[in-house]
């Protein structure tokens, strides 16, 4: 700033209070350019000074007091400062250097001149503050700064009030106190009232508030050492009512309220959270640990975050049975702030009304203004109870029903849950499992499969049941390998929803047409046989279709059945001609039964072909093939 500048002022008194100490006050306080345009203004101005110091020519201020100013701050995009008063730039400054401004604050203080010096105050400071790295300007009001000299140690304080553009005004307090001629210091941090991503805009270490917009008021805490160095800074955040907003474009996501004790050195890239707090409507929970910022001069953000849960409670978040309440949880994610995206390798739960550990993977992103997100939850093993707590009874309603009715103590391992959700579509979940020592009914009023083993998939709308291993026991107790058998759903979105059941059997052939035999089938009792036609052992399977639906009448059940029996033997037609060393090939459907294959009568052979169709105006027909012989003769002869 080149002179000539100009002063005006109004008043001036000079006056010794009772210590005769002399005062000197002015009021009204101008300062103009060479232009006479005026630049800076004071209510007034107060100075204390030594008289004897006046007397022999010396001017030694004790006490200045200063009330009332304008002025504007500009940071510009290279971190400098420039600081206007009035219409003219009077100071600019390279980035703030904290060490810089403490050694040359403690060489001032220590000189001659200021020996004397035990305080200055300055009220009514009012500011613009234009921030041009973060495209951000403030409104400083009723700014007061305090700073005094007890017994060689420095103390200052200000306080303001922050207008931010919301309609709440925030304030902030600091202190500073460090002994004179050292550099070690400490200070203190009061804000109240801040909005969320006006804090995130002052160091990465905040950045991860960037995709909140909430109030938060706090205190931070720090120190320098003696070498004028910054020690790690404590914080205490209470964050107010808000919103989880990780894009303009996004729909937020509200909570309650939240807090954060943490601690960091600045610069270093590294923030460990001694507590988090967090409650919303379907997240409650409290957690510590850390996170690491990948590249602390690069924007967007990016960071490895742990967290280990003490308690976690969740509601249904739209697409659960029930929530999640667990005291033992870790997560370990990477977030990248803009475009968001949150990539979880693994986020382990141990919930604790099912006493069931799981392990979730998969990722959360905001993809064209909605949030894409996919998530393969695990488990190693449950109960079906367990499954049937998290599975809502609004998802696939007629499957999860078919699960209930037709599994019974089950043993589930390799369970997962898979969650799909984009582009505003709701949630898609598929679940699958593996299964043990389970019983297990295809169809309502069919023998249990018991001691069965293998999968269960139900994925976007189709649904498959695997048996890897499975036995029937029929109505005397005999014993049936099903293993192989299938039941599936194509479209569950069908209603109601059509179901294929595919049985594949292995047994004696009494047990196989007992089990035919069964409801809903009851296909020995529609041909009026017996299920005692004969010993076999036979392979076959079954397939049938049938409705998810409540009430399901026989007409609307279709099936075929084949199967093939080897070493037939029957006396069932006649006890006199007993057939024997059989083999039989046996189809069925809704519409005839038909039975075809050779055998021995008598050491006879004989091939036949029995056909029988079912329903209204059914018929039989039975031929008989054999080769005209003299055995052949003797054995209608006898």
């Amino acid at each position: 700033m080149s002179f000539p500048y100009f002063v005006e002022v109004d008043d001036v008194y000079l006056s010794l209070d009772d210590n005769f100490i002399p005062n000197l006050v002015v009021r009204d306080i101008d300062l103009l350019s060479p232009t006479k345009n005026p630049i800076l203004s004071f209510n007034s101005l107060a100075a204390k000074f030594s008289l004897a110091d006046l007397i022999s020519s010396k001017f030694r201020v004790s006490s200045v007091t200063l009330d009332g100013a304008n002025l504007s701050i500009k940071r510009l995009e290279n971190g400098s400062l420039n600081y206007k008063f009035g219409s003219s730039d009077l100071s600019r400054t390279d980035n703030f250097d904290t060490l810089a401004f403490l050694k040359r604050l403690d060489y001032f203080l220590s000189t001659k001149e200021m020996e004397k010096f035990q305080d200055l105050n300055f009220f009514g400071l009012t500011a613009q503050f234009e921030d041009e790295v973060n495209n951000k300007n403030y409104t400083i009001d009723g700014a007061r700064f305090r700073a005094s000299r007890v017994d060689q140690v420095l103390a200052m304080s200000f306080d303001l009030a922050l207008l931010t553009g919301n309609t709440d005004v925030a304030t902030v307090e600091a202190n500073f106190k460090s002994p004179i001629g050292q550099l070690n210091g400490e200070f203190g941090l009061i804000l109240k009232d801040i909005p969320s991503q006006d804090i995130a805009l002052q160091s990465r270490e905040f950045g991860w508030l960037s995709v909140l917009d909430a109030p938060i008021s706090g205190a931070l805490r720090g120190s320098f050492d003696i070498e004028g160095r910054l020690n790690p800074v404590n914080a205490t955040l209470q964050i107010g009512k808000g919103v989880f907003k990780p894009s303009s474009d996004i729909k937020p996501i509200a909570f309650d309220t939240a807090r954060t004790y943490f601690s960091y050195a600045p610069g270093s890239g590294k923030v460990d959270f001694d507590e988090i707090f967090f409650d919303s409507k379907d997240l409650k929970a409290t957690a510590d640990g850390f996170i690491i910022i990948e590249d602390i001069t690069n924007l967007p953000e990016t960071f490895v975050a742990q967290l280990n849960f003490s308690n976690l409670e969740t509601g249904t978040f739209g697409f659960l049975n029930n929530g999640i309440t667990s005291n033992s949880a870790t997560s370990t994610f990477k977030v990248q702030l803009a475009p968001f995206d949150i990539e979880i390798p693994q986020l382990f739960i141990y919930d604790i009304p099912t006493q069931v550990s799981i392990n979730t993977t998969g990722f959360i992103s905001v993809k064209e203004k909605y949030w894409d997100i996919s998530l393969d939850t695990k488990s190693e093993s449950a109960d079906l109870e367990n499954v049937l707590y998290f599975w809502p009874e609004s998802h696939k309603p007629k499957v999860r029903q078919w699960v209930v009715d037709h599994f019974e103590e089950s043993k589930l391992f390799d369970i997962s849950m898979q969650m799909e959700m984009g582009k505003g579509d709701s949630p898609m979940l598929s679940w699958s499992f593996g299964f043990s020592d389970t019983s297990f009914s295809p169809l309502k009023g069919f023998p249990l499969i018991n001691k069965s083993s293998g999968h269960f998939v139900s994925k976007n709308y189709s649904t498959t049941v695997l048996l890897e291993n499975g036995l029937f026991f029929d109505s005397n107790n005999r014993i049936i390998d099903i293993s192989g058998s299938r039941f599936f759903i194509e479209n569950s979105r069908i209603k109601p929803t059509p179901a294929e059941i595919l049985i594949k059997a292995d047994g004696g052939l009494g047990s196989f047409l007992d089990v035919l035999n069964s409801p809903p089938l009851k296909l020995m009792d529609r041909i009026k046989q017996p299920t005692n036609l004969g010993k076999a052992e036979v392979s076959g399977q079954g397939i049938v279709n049938i409705l998810l639906k409540k009430d399901l009448k026989p007409d609307e059940i279709f099936y075929e059945v084949s199967a093939t029996a080897e070493r037939f033997s029957s006396d069932l037609t006649n006890p006199s001609y007993q057939i024997t060393n059989g083999s039989l090939d046996f189809f069925a459907n809704n519409e005839f039964i038909e039975i075809q294959g050779d055998g021995l009568v008598k050491n006879l052979p004989v091939r036949a072909n029995f056909l029988e169709s079912i329903g209204e105006g059914d018929s039989k027909n039975l031929e008989v093939d054999f080769e005209l012989s003299e055995k052949a003769l003797d054995l209608f002869k006898g």
